[in-house]
């Protein structure tokens, strides 16, 4: 049984070794989610993005629409969906600390006209541990376990301010 502070400490741990989210503005024209990855200044919100001119993202990405972001563990033992805003930061110091290398295939360095900071300030996330046994499986089954308590302690709705 987790508290919601451990389901987000879990949460934050495995956005440090994961990076990697679906982010979006729903009620953009074509408000589908896509892949980006997060880079984390502490455990904590804002979550930072790289991205790339011409990007519908980054057009909506005016600090007033709500934007949600999902996220799945490499395990699929965790899950959450955040929500808050997103914002185009500019603040070359930002841009400097959070650089890696590995960037330098997706832009020509650093001063790239074509690179734009995101900020995505969650302020709420509901988070949900997974653990499902094949064991449980069996006994939900067999009229063992209740399906709709399974595990019903292992979600969390947390704020994020």
């Amino acid at each position: 049984m987790s508290t919601p502070d451990e389901l987000q400490d879990k949460l934050w741990k495995a956005l440090e070794s994961d990076h990697t989210l679906m982010l979006g503005v729903p009620e953009a024209e074509y408000g589908h989610l896509r892949p980006m990855t997060a880079l984390l200044d502490g455990r904590h919100s804002p979550l930072w993005f790289f991205a790339r001119r011409p990007n519908a993202l980054i057009d909506m990405a005016d600090g007033q629409r709500t934007a949600v972001a999902s996220f799945v563990d490499k395990g699929h033992d965790l899950f959450a969906c955040l929500s808050g805003t997103l914002h185009v930061h500019d603040g070359p110091s930002v841009v400097e600390r959070l650089w890696r290398p590995s960037f330098a295939s997706w832009f020509e360095g650093k001063d790239d006209p074509r690179l734009v900071l995101l900020r995505f300030d969650a302020t709420h996330a509901e988070i949900w541990q997974g653990g499902n046994t094949l064991l449980d499986g069996i006994k939900t089954l067999l009229g063992k376990i209740d399906p709709d308590r399974l595990h019903a302690d292992e979600h969390a709705s947390v704020d994020l301010r």
